[in-house]
């Protein structure tokens, strides 16, 4: 079974829309994961001991069943603000294609892409993936989002 890594975590604060509409392209979105509270986001894998590579299709549905154990994805919202403020990202995590699979879209002749942040040596990239290619790897992560508590972020429950 997948595990959750023993990786940093890193906090967001939530925007608005999205910075990269890929409806200005003629794509539909067809899955999101919104950006809500203060959510802290970790990396987790998603082959089986005995697979090298696995289909995108393959990756997204392991993904959404490990979400009660292991959080659920992060999508656009979350690459997004993670690449607006770069300089949080722990420094651990470059060495991983971080997928936000939370948000799916699908392109003007069928194909559903999802987010990806790519470390370029210097900077991080947004770029956009495609659930049909076979070659999503172990050096692929997918971001997993959870809840902060207020506890956490210094606030009592009274």
């Amino acid at each position: 079974m997948v595990a959750a890594e023993q990786l940093p975590t890193m906090d967001l604060k939530p925007p608005s829309g999205f910075k990269f509409d890929k409806t200005k392209d003629g794509y539909t979105l067809i899955e999101d994961t919104p950006l809500e509270g203060s959510p802290r986001l970790s990396l987790s894998g998603f082959l089986e001991e005995d697979e090298s590579r696995v289909l995108g299709e393959t990756m997204l549905e392991r993904g959404k069943n490990t979400a009660e154990q292991l959080g659920k994805l992060a999508g656009q919202h979350h690459l997004e603000t993670m690449l607006e403020h770069q300089d949080e990202i722990p420094v651990e995590w470059r060495e991983f294609y971080l997928v936000g699979a939370g948000t799916v879209w699908r392109g003007v002749y069928g194909r559903r892409y999802i987010t990806c942040l790519d470390w370029s040596g210097d900077e991080w990239v947004l770029s956009f993936g495609s659930l049909g290619r076979s070659d999503w790897r172990s050096c692929d992560r997918l971001v997993r989002v959870s809840q902060v508590s207020q506890e956490e972020l210094g606030f009592s429950e009274s």
